[in-house]
């Protein structure tokens, strides 16, 4: 029973990490002005998690596929789909996009880009990566060039307040 109980343990404390970077996503992007619309199917339909289950027909697929916001941009002329991961080691394969089925995600949502937080050595990371740069690498690392901004879609936000937000990253995370 121990053993069950530290898999349980284990698998929420994942779970509050992945549900704390999408807060922290959220937030920044609200605090820059963005619309900030849930839109994953946890926070969307709560009403029919463990309902759906692992249904292979192309409706359930789709909505276990949902992303986790659909963003508006302030002046409301661009629109983006976005998932939010957390990664201990700052990696993300195609794999962690539903598995085996990540090339299905990309037909269901081909304009998603995700949002990977990492805390790796302690430096806390903010990667942005579309759903076509995930399927078309095995693996993908922290690129440098993208630390702690969004300089392809999100040019607009204030390099200090990402910098805040990377610093509350490290803070929280270093204690999880």
């Amino acid at each position: 029973m121990a053993e069950d109980s530290k898999v349980d343990s284990s698998t929420s404390l994942q779970f509050i990490k992945g549900q704390l970077a999408e807060y922290i996503v959220k937030k920044l992007l609200q605090d820059s002005g963005y619309i900030v619309s849930d839109f994953g199917m946890e926070k969307s339909h709560p009403e029919i998690l463990g309902k759906i289950g692992k249904d292979c027909n192309n409706v359930s697929k789709i909505v276990r596929r949902m992303p986790d916001f659909l963003i508006i941009s302030p002046d409301g002329e661009k629109h983006y789909m976005l998932e939010v991961k957390y990664r201990k080691d700052g990696k993300l394969c195609a794999n962690d996009l539903h598995g085996k089925d990540a090339t299905e995600y990309y037909f269901a949502y081909e304009n998603v880009y995700v949002i990977m937080i990492s805390l790796v050595k302690g430096e806390a990371k903010i990667n942005l990566y579309s759903v076509n740069e995930i399927l078309g690498k095995k693996e993908l690392e922290k690129d440098p060039k993208f630390t702690c901004e969004f300089s392809r879609i999100f040019a607009d936000i204030d390099n200090d307040l990402v910098k805040q937000y990377c610093n509350w990253i490290q803070l929280f995370y270093s204690q999880l």
